[in-house]
């Protein structure tokens, strides 16, 4: 009999401490994903300045361009073929 709860005290043991392994190791998980996805936010966060960057930069070239004598040239050049 004693036999059987020292047994039963080594499986209750080796259970618990399993389990805290466990434990331990899906909190490292979940802090690994938690940072993974910041890192993924701070990312985006950097394309969708530079893409409004970006944006911004070629609409200043094209409006500097359609403004532009050569513009007016090529748009006069397309009416006259027009007719």
């Amino acid at each position: 009999m004693l036999g059987n709860m020292n047994s039963l005290k080594n499986y209750e043991y080796k259970s618990r401490v399993k389990a805290e392994i466990i434990l331990e190791l899906k909190i490292q998980e979940i802090s690994y994903i938690g940072k993974k996805i910041s890192m993924n936010n701070k990312m985006i966060e950097e394309l969708r300045q530079e893409n409004e960057y970006l944006r911004s930069k070629f609409y200043k070239e094209k409006n500097k361009f359609f403004n532009s004598e050569e513009a007016k040239i090529i748009g006069l050049k397309e009416r006259i073929e027009e007719l």
